[in-house]
Formats: C-alpha cells, sequence, structure tokens
C-alpha cells in the first residue's frame, strides 16, 4: 500500500497538471489536504482493528459526499455546485469511461493485443 506521501504528491503532481493557468499556492493546498484526507483513518487502526484504508476510503467519505450532493442538489433552493461549474454535459467523463471499463473487463481484451 502507498503511503499518504505518496498519495499527496500525485494528487499534487495532477492537480498542477490540472489546474493549468490556475495553479496557485491555495489552490493547490487544498489538493493536497484532500488527497491526505482519506488517510486519516490510519488513526482509528489502534482502536477499531481493521479500520485503516475502511473507515475513510469506503464508507465514510463517500456517504458524506453523497450527502452533500444530495443536498445541494435537491434541498438547497440553488444549487452552488451548478452554480460553480454548470450543468453536466452528456459526454462527462462517466460516460466516457464506461466503454473503457467494458473493454477492459472483456475476457477477449488484452493490453498488448
Amino acid at each position: 500500500m502507498p503511503s499518504t506521501l505518496v498519495h499527496v504528491a500525485v494528487g499534487g503532481l495532477v492537480g498542477a497538471a490540472l489546474l493549468g493557468d490556475r495553479f496557485t499556492p491555495k489552490a493547490i493546498a487544498v489538493v493536497l489536504v484532500a488527497a491526505a484526507i482519506p488517510d486519516l483513518d490510519s488513526f482509528l487502526a489502534p482502536v477499531i482493528g481493521g479500520a485503516h484504508r475502511s473507515a475513510l476510503h469506503t464508507l465514510l467519505l463517500p456517504v458524506l459526499l453523497g450527502t452533500v450532493l444530495y443536498v445541494d442538489s435537491r434541498v438547497l433552493d440553488r444549487s452552488r455546485i451548478r452554480e460553480r461549474w454548470g450543468r453536466v454535459r452528456p459526454t462527462s467523463p462517466a460516460s466516457r469511461s464506461r466503454p473503457c471499463l467494458r473493454a477492459a473487463s472483456s475476457p477477449t481484451w488484452s493490453p498488448t493485443a
């Protein structure tokens, strides 16, 4: 398993690549903190056996993010996410990744072929 330092470093590199001209110290700090948050569950490991890599990675963080998205899109009068980034286009990354996942899970597909 990669360490927290590796997660933060990769997050910083990807953030720097994606931010482009909006690359500011504040923006990259947000990316670095977001990359480190899922690894905070390592502090739960002495108290709860097996909590590292499970509490925040697969349970708490997705539930929290899902709740934020639900409240923003269904409960609030106006969506702050939609105001910030606009409406989702049909050619979103999720719709483009589906065929890739389907091809990768095919028993006849090989990356070397």
